[in-house]
């Protein structure tokens, strides 16, 4: 994430002006001081190995599972990828630190060759390359270039883990000169998952398969994304040495991150799957892929807004509209997608009555689905970050929410967290 002046008008408009402010600042200021980190890393800090973890989509579940089956976690915030995090994070790591796990996010061209030289990583993680920020990156060709420059910057010793179900991705390891290792749930990869299952929002089961290497694993995290982040993670941990019962363990004792499918029960037995901390193309239909594949009694999808789609909104919209109708009994739609949703759940074989336009307000959906909602159901509340569809869960949780803002870009906050949960927004 990055901003330029351009950004200035609507950062003073901010309901949360000290936060965007801050963030921004994050944003501007790093560059002056990006070199001395980058001597920092070749001095000081030349004996911890840093992972760089790159990509679309995953990069901060990554991190999080990395620090956990590494022991890496220092009980920090999560998701700041970017400009003097960056550079605060190298440089106050110490050099005592054997190894950290970095999340690296652009989202305009020319900012990953300075993180690269910067970082001057020892591991590299790439997720997938995907839509994600595609029109300030040149589509999925510039997103590729800028991906691999990370990629690139690793010295002949160094290792990239790539995710070999994804081909472009896959087609990095002809960029570098280093060791490479696929992951992934194909059969083409060093490591990967064999008897994938998933127990409904417990989470999921398989068996990891590496070099000298068949374990069981219990994942409490939901969906095939979720177990590619685990897979990477595991190829990073046995390179480094961990032994594979330490990273069973250590996956097995993972809690899902809030807002990225996250369950949330209601005391009626109702269970939400909070997954509204990205909101591209590839996330939703990754959402809606596990939604199709658990088994629960009664299946209730909430979609709100794609973020920036490549091509036609409405060809997207009833894509996804599409898959809805396959794998859920009930839609809820948010935002102005609602026509191209609707259409791919109807041709889907969804009845009409079964579609409901909540018109982008969370409000709305929230009343809909109390009238609705029984022991045993299944609900996935899936949209972009900005929209916040958190207050729908604190609403059926039945507390106070005033705050009816329908996009609100400028907060990370939690909305239990927000000040102005309890205060009407203008829109």
């Amino acid at each position: 994430m990055a901003w330029d002046w351009r950004d200035v008008p609507r950062l003073l408009a901010s309901p949360n002006r000290a936060e965007a402010i801050s963030r921004a600042w994050n944003a501007w200021s790093w560059k002056p001081v990006y070199p001395l980190a980058g001597l920092y890393r070749r001095s000081l800090g030349r004996g911890t190995k840093v992972v760089a973890v790159v990509g679309s989509a995953g990069k901060t579940n990554t991190v999080y599972v990395l620090d956990k089956v590494l022991g890496t976690d220092d009980g920090g915030r999560v998701n700041r990828n970017f400009g003097m995090h960056l550079v605060r994070k190298l440089m106050t790591s110490g050099p005592r630190q054997k190894v950290l796990p970095m999340e690296v996010g652009i989202s305009r061209t020319g900012q990953m060759a300075r993180y690269a030289w910067m970082l001057k990583p020892d591991i590299v993680v790439v997720t997938t390359v995907g839509s994600d920020h595609h029109p300030s990156l040149g589509g999925r060709e510039g997103i590729f270039q800028e991906k691999s420059l990370m990629v690139k910057a690793l010295a002949p010793d160094g290792l990239a883990v790539l995710n070999g179900d994804d081909p472009r991705v896959r087609a990095m390891a002809d960029l570098t000169s280093a060791e490479v290792l696929f992951y992934g749930l194909g059969c083409q990869n060093q490591v990967r998952a064999e008897d994938l299952s998933f127990d409904g929002p417990q989470g999921s089961s398989f068996i990891l398969v590496a070099p000298g290497v068949r374990q069981r694993i219990r994942l409490p995290l939901l969906g095939d994304h979720m177990v590619l982040c685990a897979l990477a993670c595991c190829a990073v941990a046995l390179r480094l040495g961990v032994e594979v019962e330490d990273i069973a363990a250590a996956l097995q004792g993972l809690r899902p991150l809030q807002g990225r499918m996250h369950p949330v029960w209601l005391p009626n037995g109702v269970c939400l799957i909070e997954d509204h901390g990205k909101g591209t193309a590839e996330t939703f239909k990754a959402a809606l892929d596990f939604m199709a594949k658990v088994p629960a009694q009664r299946k209730i999808v909430v979609l709100g807004r794609v973020s920036t789609p490549l091509g036609s909104r409405y060809k997207l919209s009833k894509e996804l509209g599409a898959q809805a109708g396959r794998s859920a009994d009930m839609l809820l739609t948010m935002g102005s997608s609602y026509k191209g949703l609707a259409a791919g759940a109807r041709q889907a074989g969804m009845p009409n009555d079964k579609i409901i336009n909540c018109k982008g307000e969370v409000h709305s959906v929230a009343g809909e689905l109390r009238g609705i909602l029984k022991p045993g159901d299944l609900v996935l509340l899936k949209g972009r970050l900005g929209q916040h569809l958190g207050r729908i869960t604190l609403l059926l949780q039945g507390k106070e929410v005033s705050c009816s803002t329908k996009h609100c870009e400028w907060t990370t906050l939690s909305c239990d967290r927000c000040r102005l949960l309890n205060k009407p927004q203008a829109e």
